[in-house]
């Protein structure tokens, strides 16, 4: 579905910060994977992202979807086919404005139509029957301002939004990191019913090494921009967080430093 071909990311390119952010020689994400993505702060696991969404812009090599190049197509050329839910819950939507005003202009990502005249009767009803299933009685207060919801309520309509549409490739960073435990569960088994539902392709950056072990069919590992492990499916069924640990030790001759990797067990 998606390949990447000797991909390099500098941020600062020629200048005294200079930095490689991503460097990718091949890779390729399957129709229908699940990846969780881990590695250290500084890794590259947003820019990867990032690059995958086209909000930032490869210096070299090439990005293919499905055969086609589209490594220079923008951010907003690729919203028909990538969406995205961010760590914090106040991004990605508005919350000066309505549920049903944020379901709008997710309907309408990418085109220029003004939301309110979007505001049917059949796009209401659209909208409330998205979220009875959550039972958090949001179906009934779509005229609320997204400001006066809590952090999860935000983050499931933020992962409702981005699936709203049709699309392929669902990119997740690190969105349940600054929710309770009990609301990470409820979004986890959220986005598990949605990916099966819509058949969706998924990246899903994690600090939690429970998360990253319990879901997906297959890790991947990053450090210093570089994809350093890719566990498939068979291998993954089995992987335990000691046994990747010990990959890591493998690939690169030293250390693990949890407290900098990630790892919490949330």
């Amino acid at each position: 579905m998606i390949q990447l071909n000797n991909i390099e990311v500098i941020f600062g390119k020629n200048t005294a910060n200079e930095n490689l952010a991503l460097k990718i020689r091949d890779f390729q994400i399957n129709s229908g994977d699940f990846l969780t993505v881990i590695g250290s702060n500084g890794a590259g696991k947003s820019t990867f992202l990032n690059l995958i969404s086209g909000r930032v812009r490869q210096n070299s090599g090439d990005v293919y979807l499905n055969g086609k190049n589209i490594s220079k197509t923008n951010e907003t050329d690729r919203s028909d086919w990538c969406a995205r839910v961010f760590q914090d819950p106040l991004t990605g939507t508005y919350g000066q404005l309505t549920i049903e005003e944020n379901f709008a202009l997710a309907m309408d990502r990418g085109s220029r139509r003004n939301i309110f005249p979007a505001l049917s009767r059949e796009r209401r009803a659209k909208f409330h029957d998205l979220l009875a299933p959550l039972e958090m009685n949001l179906e009934h207060r779509l005229k609320e301002r997204m400001e006066l919801l809590s952090g999860g309520q935000r983050q499931a309509i933020s992962l409702l939004m981005a699936t709203i549409k049709p699309m392929k490739i669902l990119l997740l960073d690190e969105m349940t990191a600054a929710l309770d435990p009990a609301m990470t569960n409820f979004i986890m088994k959220l986005t598990s019913k949605i990916v099966e539902t819509n058949k969706l392709t998924v990246l899903m950056v994690t600090h939690s090494m429970e998360q990253a072990l319990a879901y997906g069919n297959r890790l991947i590992m990053m450090h210093k921009g570089e994809i350093i492990i890719d566990v498939g499916p068979e291998e993954k069924k089995g992987l335990t967080k000691d046994r990747l640990m010990d990959l890591f030790k493998q690939t690169r001759g030293q250390q693990l430093d949890q407290d900098n990797l990630l790892l919490s067990n949330q």
